[in-house]
Protein backbone atom coordinates (compact mmCIF):
# COMPACT_ATOMS: atom_id res chain seq x y z
CA UNK A 1 0.00 0.00 0.00
CA UNK A 2 3.04 2.49 -0.06
CA UNK A 3 1.17 3.93 -3.14
CA UNK A 4 -1.20 5.18 -1.40
CA UNK A 5 0.96 6.76 1.18
CA UNK A 6 2.27 8.55 -1.51
CA UNK A 7 5.37 7.03 -2.01
CA UNK A 8 6.84 5.90 -5.57
CA UNK A 9 6.97 2.39 -6.45
CA UNK A 10 9.03 0.75 -9.71
CA UNK A 11 9.78 -2.42 -10.90
CA UNK A 12 7.13 -5.09 -12.58
CA UNK A 13 5.16 -5.53 -9.52
CA UNK A 14 4.21 -2.21 -9.22
CA UNK A 15 0.72 -2.78 -10.72
CA UNK A 16 0.06 -6.29 -8.92
CA UNK A 17 1.46 -4.20 -5.77
CA UNK A 18 -0.85 -1.12 -6.68
CA UNK A 19 -4.13 -3.54 -7.11
CA UNK A 20 -3.42 -5.49 -3.71
CA UNK A 21 -3.47 -2.05 -2.02
CA UNK A 22 -6.62 -0.66 -3.40
CA UNK A 23 -8.38 -4.09 -2.87
CA UNK A 24 -6.89 -4.26 0.83
CA UNK A 25 -7.54 -0.41 1.78
CA UNK A 26 -9.98 0.57 0.07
Amino acid sequence: SDLLTGKPASGPLTLERYGVAVIRES
